[in-house]
């Protein structure tokens, strides 16, 4: 349990890290100058109401003082644009009908069901507001395959991207709801999941998710007691969840 929830762990971050590194390098600085030279690198130095230095890709330095300076832009590299000719960034949706479907493995990590393996698939339908923000509806199959108990979550789900028309989109996100369950003497009850993730574009309409996350589930099941009759308790764990799916 310990190795494979540090596998899972370590898998992601290590993704997660090197992908918004090469997100964040696909990325320049441009300055045009006004008499029509346009130069590409990083800037290194910015004198407020002075100048301002970039380095370009061949380790040259230029020092342009601001009355010579038309505009300064962050633009996507030519390299990188070759490399993605694939994908069309302008087509990336940036506001409408998302549906995002995944599938989970799980691990049981609270107190009432510890080191239990658990299964499931949901999809979400939902609106892109913007190319950071998207809210949507969910219902799903959540199997805890160790005690034969399957909830049927039904949620909201929130996502904020931290990046927009890159290769790799990092993002955070959280799912709140409630969840039926399957047996007579469980009654299920609220679930909350917040995870990390990130979104890799195959096309300019079509993207794979993956995330790492803490799903949190109330169940109220009832309890043997005495003379035949049964009380209801409220029961808590959780699960490091790890899910994959397809966004479009």
């Amino acid at each position: 349990m310990q190795n494979q929830f540090r596998f899972f762990s370590i898998l992601l971050t290590s993704l997660f890290f090197s992908f918004t590194t090469k997100a964040q390098t696909a990325f320049e600085d441009v300055v045009y100058l006004k008499n029509g030279t346009i130069i590409h690198g990083m800037i290194i130095e910015q004198i407020p109401n002075k100048s301002v230095t970039i380095n370009t890709k061949d380790e040259n330095t230029f020092v342009c003082k601001l009355d010579e300076i038309e505009k300064i832009t962050k633009e996507e590299n030519e390299n990188n644009i070759q490399n993605h000719s694939s994908i069309d960034y302008n087509k990336i949706k940036k506001s409408g009908y998302i549906n995002i479907t995944e599938v989970n493995f799980a691990f049981g990590i609270g107190d009432v069901y510890r080191g239990h393996n658990s299964y499931g698939i949901q999809t979400i339908n939902g609106y892109l507001y913007n190319p950071h923000i998207s809210l949507g509806f969910g219902v799903g199959l959540f199997a805890d395959a160790t005690n034969g108990l399957a909830f049927i979550p039904l949620f909201a789900d929130l996502r904020v991207y931290l990046l927009k028309q890159t290769p790799v989109i990092p993002f955070l996100s959280i799912d709140a709801g409630y969840a039926l369950c399957s047996r007579d003497n469980n009654k299920g009850g609220a679930l909350i999941n917040h995870f990390i993730g990130m979104k890799a574009y195959a096309t300019s309409k079509f993207a794979v998710n993956f995330s790492l996350g803490y799903l949190m589930q109330y169940d109220t099941r009832n309890v043997y007691y005495y003379n035949n009759r049964y009380t209801s308790e409220i029961v808590k764990t959780g699960y490091l969840n790890f899910k994959m799916g397809v966004a479009f």
